[in-house]
C-alpha cells in the first residue's frame, strides 16, 4: 500500500480548473483511493468525472453534506 500524503493545497477558482486538477491526478496517481466529500450535486458530479477517468468505483468512497 503506497500512502500519498499532500504537500500543495490547491484551491481551484471554477469548475474548468478543478476538472483539469481532477484529471491530472487521476492520470498520475493510477489505481489511487479517492474520498469525495460535499454537496450531493458535486459528490455526484464529481463522481462520474473519475469513473470517465477510468478510476473503478471500488476505489472512490463519498460523504454528501446534505443541506447545501
Amino acid at each position: 500500500l503506497t500512502e500519498i500524503s499532500a504537500s500543495k493545497a490547491y484551491y481551484p477558482t471554477n469548475p474548468e480548473d478543478f476538472k483539469k486538477q481532477v484529471e491530472e491526478v487521476a492520470e498520475n496517481h493510477k489505481g489511487s483511493a479517492y474520498y469525495i466529500s460535499g454537496s450531493p450535486g458535486f459528490v455526484k458530479t464529481t463522481k462520474i468525472m473519475l469513473s470517465s477517468l477510468g478510476v473503478k468505483k471500488s476505489k472512490i468512497k463519498s460523504d454528501n453534506f446534505l443541506g447545501y
